[in-house]
């Protein structure tokens, strides 16, 4: 893709979950002729065939390694088990496509410091898929601590709760889950968006269930506090669901993964290789 190219994107899925039916939804949604879905993959072709005839994906696979081979896929979503990301990650960029993946990036530092590596040798986009950066609201905060607006942020509070009918189902260590890797990464993201991603201290507790998965985990970040306090409201409009998608929405709120769906597509239509909303370092400090 050249710079500002207006050729839609076309994307390829590796999974056929939850996830990605409201993702594909969003990119349902964007304006304009932006994004095709060129073909999607799950663990059986009865599984993707299925995603195909919900969704109208032009090609259906058995296997990812067939998607990633298809000369019709100029970006890969990837949408698995968080222990197949990196598995995933590598695929795609070593058969030459861009990638969204979401959150997390991989399982662990080590793991994240080789997709980049990776990414950058092939000269391709990479992203993890924190949507929530892409918001237009935290980019309006984003753009006023830039510009000294609030002058000095020495303290950042941040929190996330969920209820879950049966955290177990949600939480499952034999497949790369956890609370901190699930959920706990969108507060996490507010503190190195303003502070950066070389905190002089962090302290961490947390609780375990007895299949080894953090149930709960609470991050508390040190910098300086001795700054003054003001508050500062601000008010944006909920992106309403395009008429023209007839699948339902499997999590609240998801209809705003239109922004994410935006934010990548201008990134690899005008040739950069990673989102400024959310950055490759980010994802390492993140992951480390």
């Amino acid at each position: 893709m050249g710079a500002d190219s207006q050729v839609p994107l076309r994307w390829g899925f590796i999974g056929c979950g939850k996830i990605a039916n409201d993702f594909v939804n969003a990119l349902k949604g964007m304006a304009g002729e932006t994004a095709r879905l060129s073909a999607c993959a799950a663990r059986s072709l009865e599984s993707a065939d299925r995603f195909v005839k919900t969704h109208g994906f032009a090609h259906a696979y058995g296997s990812y390694e067939e998607l990633c081979e298809d000369r019709d896929v100029d970006v890969v979503y990837i949408a698995t088990i968080h222990l197949m990301h990196f598995d995933h990650i590598s695929l795609a960029l070593n058969h030459g496509k861009h990638v969204l993946v979401e959150k997390p990036m991989t399982m662990n530092a080590k793991q994240t410091a080789s997709v980049v590596e990776l990414t950058k040798k092939k000269n391709l986009f990479l992203m993890e898929g924190v949507w929530t950066r892409c918001f237009p609201f935290l980019k309006y905060v984003r753009q006023l601590i830039s510009d000294g607006n609030i002058g000095d942020v020495h303290h950042v509070h941040g929190d996330i709760g969920i209820p879950f009918v049966n955290p177990m189902s949600n939480f499952r260590s034999s497949l790369g889950d956890g609370a901190l890797l699930g959920i706990g990464i969108y507060p996490l993201s507010f503190v190195t968006m303003v502070f950066g991603t070389k905190p002089l201290k962090i302290t961490t507790t947390g609780k375990t269930s007895s299949g080894g998965e953090d149930i709960y985990e609470v991050t508390v970040t040190q910098f300086l506090e001795d700054g003054t306090q003001q508050t500062k409201t601000m008010q944006f409009p909920w992106p309403t669901p395009s008429t023209s998608i007839a699948t339902p929405f499997n999590y609240p709120g998801s209809q705003a993964l239109v922004y994410e769906a935006e934010t990548v597509t201008k990134a690899i239509s005008s040739g950069q290789l990673q989102c400024d909303e959310y950055t490759l370092e980010e994802s390492l400090a993140q992951s480390t």
